[in-house]
């Protein structure tokens, strides 16, 4: 009635459906463990031993240039700290300097000026051209300068306390100042007789560095006595008289202080 098929057959279509649904593999392909062929889709290569050191290496040297780079970046923070407080530190000893001379200077100066209000003399000054004859008188004396030479000639200056007197032959100022446009030689016969007469006393002494001739006694001119000091100056003779003994002291002193260029 029915029709059998052989045993055989589905003892063949069962081992069919039951084995695994791989391609045989091909030859020199790989096979997996699971027995499929290895593609290089699903192949995994593990990696080498050169390249893990090469990667070591790298991260090695990445990692000592990176601390390099922080060192430097430090070592020149610190420089550029260190050069600004140098700078800072120099305009501050700049400052201070500065302001130490600007006050040594004003106390200097206030020395001076100190000096100066308390100095009981000032300074006379003669004609450049004629030598620059220079000496301290007192404060209180008044100058008068009759003949600056300007144009040539004499220069005659007087000089007395508070006011000078007119100058003539017998009136009395502390100190007469004249340079004359002649020979010492010339200027000193005037005094010769009067020092053989006995009028005057003839000494020497040195006045602004060179000798000159002190005549002391009576006068040439008038009734006067004091003291005549005559010495040379370049090609000219300077004559400095007092016309009275009590300004003596005081001329000796004036003479001490005579000063020209030779």
């Amino acid at each position: 009635m029915f029709n059998r098929k052989p045993s055989g057959s589905v003892i063949e279509s069962a081992s069919q459906s039951s084995a695994p649904a791989f391609a045989p593999a091909m030859p020199g392909q790989t096979v997996s463990p699971t027995g499929a062929p290895v593609t290089s889709q699903n192949m995994v290569v593990p990696e080498s031993k050169g390249e893990k050191r090469r990667t070591v290496i790298m991260a090695v040297i990445m990692a000592f240039l990176a601390i390099i780079a922080i060192v430097f970046v430090i070592l020149f923070v610190m420089k550029l700290i260190e050069t600004q407080n140098l700078i800072a530190d120099q305009d501050s000893r700049i400052d201070a300097a500065v302001a130490i001379a600007v006050a040594d200077n004003t106390e200097k100066l206030n020395a001076e000026f100190e000096i100066a209000r308390k100095d009981p003399y000032r300074e006379f000054l003669g004609p450049e051209d004629y030598g620059s004859l220079s000496f301290k008188y007192p404060q209180t004396w008044s100058v008068y300068i009759a003949k600056n030479a300007a144009n040539g000639g004499d220069f005659e200056a007087y000089l007395n306390p508070v006011e000078v007197e007119a100058p003539n032959a017998n009136t009395i100022n502390a100190l007469r100042v004249t340079i004359r446009d002649n020979s010492i030689e010339s200027v000193v016969q005037a005094y010769e007789g009067l020092v053989k007469s006995g009028r005057l006393a003839f000494s020497t002494r040195q006045v602004g560095g060179v000798t000159a001739n002190l005549y002391v006694g009576q006068l040439p001119s008038g009734n006067l006595q004091g003291a005549v000091c005559l010495f040379k100056l370049r090609d000219k003779t300077v004559i400095m008289q007092t016309d009275a003994s009590v300004f003596l002291e005081e001329f000796n002193r004036l003479l001490d202080t005579v000063t020209m260029s030779l």
